[in-house]
């Protein structure tokens, strides 16, 4: 609806640059999705709960979204753009990762009547305005996470 109202204004005001970001899975450092919950949970020895370990999402790193709405902020472009990784990744590898830095952990499988779901950004619209897009693979950031998590609470 908003990219809608937004192409509306824009037939009042054509020179008028707007952005609409479409942000994908999100995750960062202090933040309540599902990675960093799972992290502290997982720092404070404590069960964690996984639906659908076979859904797939485009995880985008908090920082990285930030790079890139600054970049769009920067560049020529109007209009309505999706920012993420542009490759996902399922919560199975989500949770291999994770098991790397924490060893092994069990779960709690939770039976859900939630449909399969699986994402993923085309940044093709992006990549044609912005010269070298960087997104951090969760592999890469999630052990920024952890540190960030092990010294929030010191």
């Amino acid at each position: 609806m908003h990219e809608q109202e937004l192409a509306f204004i824009k037939n009042f005001r054509p020179a008028l640059q707007i952005v609409c970001a479409r942000i994908f899975r999100s995750y960062g450092k202090n933040s309540r999705d599902i990675i960093s919950r799972w992290i502290r949970a997982l720092l404070n020895h404590e069960e964690i709960a996984v639906y659908c370990p076979e859904g797939r999402f485009d995880f985008v790193y908090a920082e990285d979204v930030a790079n890139a709405l600054y970049q769009l902020a920067e560049s020529s472009f109007s209009g309505a753009v999706n920012i993420g990784s542009g490759q996902s990744h399922t919560i199975q590898e989500i949770l291999d990762i994770l098991k790397k830095h924490f060893g092994p952990f069990a779960y709690r499988a939770v039976e859900s009547h939630i449909p399969y779901e699986c994402s993923q950004a085309d940044m093709s619209l992006y990549s044609s305005y912005i010269t070298h897009p960087f997104f951090h693979k969760p592999a890469e950031a999630i052990p920024q996470i952890i540190e960030f998590e092990q010294h929030k609470n010191m």
